[in-house]
């Protein structure tokens, strides 16, 4: 099994059903390649395990777990790549706390196979990750090393995670003896193989770091003590461990307060719910109240999502992320929520929130916003298309006019002396070009060239929003050569301009934190919260006049996006098309082209020239 069939199993394992088109997106490769290599798989697998699919998603069931595992194994003692910085650092972790006293780089050096060089080197950059664990090296002359945990349960939290990052680490005989230990009482095969992993980690840290009795903090299980089965399941572990704290207990079985099941106490969930809407409410009426959002209503809907939030966040559960990478520049309203509500969290808990929960949390937010915008009550769209056409044709035209436009009144007439002038067309096609006061006429043929028609539709609805106030378009030469320098002498020249609050550059670095504004084809898209007051968005084009690299990337455009602090329903969906626009930017070289070129003094229809 090569590495690319491995990370397959592994997703499936730790994500559970999962889509062709996200297999795909983790794998950086075409749905195809997905659907050999599951060939590949179930060859290997034979009748060990079955690799499902029903419709677009596919799941794995694994009927002989002890051969699953020596295929496991097989695969992985061959597949630590210590070359990984981070592969060293669990490798050099995981080596420390199978240690009872303190261990010499030599010994470690020994074990693991890495120079005294690479260690060293490695133990400085260790620093970030284990303080996240209230943890640190202590290194004595003469003795070696150790790592202390200021709250020693910490060290289970740190194991367990280094377990379920690669099973390369795990005890697989312990393993599988507390799987089978736990398959007794419980069905729930996921939460089986957790708390079993939990159960391993465990015993590793009892065996050389010694009894905890320091508590998971804010941790509140969340299960029924009272159900039949995790009683016995309790009785098993205990009698087996006789002197189990409860500390230890409940890390064991801290996988029941990850997702619903069956285990639950209803009872002390609600509370839960309450007591988390009590800490949240705040924060979430500020963030909502001016797009006309009921913030009652939204937490009922993210409510079990943010509860599991914040268990994994205390807990320090590792999130593998199958959403987009771009989501916070294709949702920026919901991921400004997103942001605020996981910054609360953090200050609440003491806890660091994974980019991939914020991503989640966005989903959220903007399936919210999508039912506000659904609600509105727009005027429907007037489109003309001039020209004597059979009514086979006329009904291809209409068909692709409203799968853009779905509100849409599309009028066909035979010559433009028939186009209704009470009508404010956003378009008009036709089979010969003229001038129509101020609406843009294209050729019929853009309706079979991929990817014009759609292009037309956002640009020219962009030119309806700045006639309406609703957008404000302006571009700037940019000279600084650094990426951070470029977006703060875009905001001075913006601030210059009137545009913009000085505060604006302070609250996107904050941003940037959070989510990489950098996309393909050399464009950043910083983007915040605009407190200038001022109700519309605001577009800037940022030419980069300057060689300027940025993770590697050649920067060329910045499109710089304010976004008002107060949002009707129809700056929602403005907001949604300039980011359809940059999209199409990133993708078609004319439209790249025409942003460089972009002139202040020419209507926003210039962006289609060469289209």
């Amino acid at each position: 099994m090569d590495n690319s069939l491995y990370r397959i199993i592994r997703t499936l394992i730790e994500n559970g059903p999962t889509t062709t088109d996200e297999l795909a997106y983790l794998e950086d490769v075409g749905n195809r390649t997905i659907e050999n290599r599951i060939k590949d798989l179930a060859e290997i697998l034979e009748d060990t395990a079955d690799i499902n699919k029903h419709g677009n998603t596919y799941s794995l069931a694994i009927h002989k777990y002890d051969e699953f595992l020596k295929i496991e194994t097989r695969f992985l003692k061959g597949a630590l790549d210590l070359n990984d910085p981070s592969v060293r650092e669990m490798t050099i972790i995981n080596s420390l706390l199978n240690k009872k006293d303190y261990v010499s780089i030599d010994q470690i050096s020994d074990e693991v196979g890495l120079d005294k060089r690479v260690i060293n080197h490695t133990l400085t950059s260790l620093k970030e990750r284990l303080g996240y664990y209230t943890a640190s090296i202590d290194n004595k002359r003469g003795m070696g090393l150790r790592i202390d945990f200021q709250n020693e349960i910490f060290s289970l939290l740190l194991l367990k995670n280094i377990y379920q990052a690669n099973r390369r680490y795990l005890d697989s005989d312990a393993f599988k003896q507390n799987k089978a230990l736990i398959e007794a009482t419980l069905l729930d095969p996921k939460i089986i193989t957790k708390i079993a992993l939990n159960l391993t980690a465990f015993e590793t840290i009892r065996k050389n770091i010694g009894k905890i009795i320091d508590p998971i903090p804010n941790f509140i299980p969340m299960w029924d003590a009272n159900n039949q089965d995790l009683k016995k399941l309790i009785s098993s572990i205990t009698d087996k461990y006789n002197d189990l704290s409860k500390s230890e207990l409940e890390f064991i079985l801290y996988p029941l307060n990850l997702y619903k099941n069956q285990y639950l106490d209803s009872k002390i969930i609600e509370q839960i719910f309450l007591s988390n809407k009590q800490v949240i409410q705040g924060s979430l009426n500020k963030s909502l109240v001016h797009y006309r959002l009921n913030a009652d209503i939204v937490y009922e809907r993210i409510k079990w999502h943010v509860l599991f939030l914040i268990n994994r966040t205390i807990l320090h559960e590792q999130v593998t992320g199958v959403l987009p990478k771009n989501i916070s520049e294709k949702y920026p309203v919901a991921f400004e929520f997103a942001l605020s509500l996981a910054h609360l969290i953090e200050e609440k808990y003491n806890v660091k929130v994974n980019i991939n929960e914020i991503n989640y949390l966005v989903l959220y937010f903007e399936m919210a916003i999508e039912k506000l915008v659904d609600k509105r009550q727009d005027t429907a769209t007037s489109l003309a298309v001039i020209g004597n056409y059979r009514s086979s044709v006329k009904k291809f035209i209409v068909t692709q006019l409203e799968n853009i436009f779905p509100n849409s009144n599309v009028d066909i007439v035979d010559k433009k002396d028939d186009l209704s002038a009470n009508k404010n067309y956003l378009f008009i096609l036709s089979q010969k070009l003229f001038r129509y006061d101020s609406v843009p006429v294209f050729n019929i043929n853009v309706l079979f060239r991929e990817d014009a028609l759609n292009i037309i539709a956002v640009i020219a609805l962009i030119e309806r929003y700045i006639e309406e106030n609703k957008v404000t378009v302006i571009r700037h030469d940019l000279q600084v050569k650094s990426y951070y320098g470029l977006v703060k002498e875009l905001v001075d020249l913006l601030v210059s301009d009137g545009q913009l609050t000085a505060d604006f550059y302070e609250r996107w670095t904050k941003r940037e934190k959070k989510s990489n504004n950098v996309i393909s084809n050399g464009i950043a898209i910083p983007h915040a919260v605009d407190s200038s007051g001022k109700p519309r968005v605001l577009l800037s084009f940022g030419i980069v006049k300057q060689r300027v690299t940025y993770n590697k990337t050649r920067l060329k455009l910045i499109f710089l996006i304010g976004i008002p602090a107060k949002l009707d329903d129809s700056l929602v969906e403005v907001t949604s098309r300039i980011y359809d626009l940059i999209s199409m930017v990133s993708r078609n070289q004319v439209l790249f082209e025409n942003a460089e070129n972009y002139d202040n003094n020419q209507s926003f229809i210039q962006m289609l020239e060469g289209i």
